[in-house]
């Protein structure tokens, strides 16, 4: 859609209606083509391209790097917004919850592991999940049990 050039969609449609057999009388379908064009909203960054031959990288580095402006500034900011939130999606709504079963706590219950060992100035780190580095939207989630 950014860089342009046309999408080939397959569809059913509607090709006749079977004549014998038990499904005799019935609406027959079958795939068909839809071409479409889209117009060139970005030039595509160089050294971007795909071994595929008139495809380019799309991901959020890349999108970060491009100039866009007007609507394509706006899908832009959509799409790297859009990534953003299937990765909070992922690693805390989803992904937590499935850690939570995996190792068999208490329902409702995290337990981070405390790593002193691990960092070389004697600080604390947090592994399984990293529960010092939560994204902002899903820390209203978290409460202590010990306040």
């Amino acid at each position: 859609m950014l860089y342009g050039g046309t999408i080939t969609i397959v569809r059913k449609e509607l090709v006749g209606v079977y004549k014998t057999g038990e499904r005799k009388g019935q609406d027959k379908y079958g795939n068909k083509d839809f071409n479409y064009y889209m117009p060139q909203l970005i030039k595509p960054k160089a050294g971007t391209e795909l071994k595929k031959v008139g495809y380019w990288a799309t991901g959020a580095d890349v999108l970060k790097s491009l100039k866009p402006k007007g609507e394509a500034k706006k899908i832009v900011d959509t799409i790297l917004e859009l990534a953003k939130l299937e990765k909070v999606v992922s690693t805390y709504y989803l992904g937590l919850p499935a850690l939570r079963a995996k190792m068999n706590w208490k329902t409702n219950m995290l337990h981070g592991n405390l790593n002193q060992c691990v960092a070389r100035t004697g600080r604390l780190s947090s592994t399984k999940p990293n529960l010092q580095n939560l994204d902002s939207n899903i820390k209203y989630v978290f409460g202590s049990r010990f306040l």
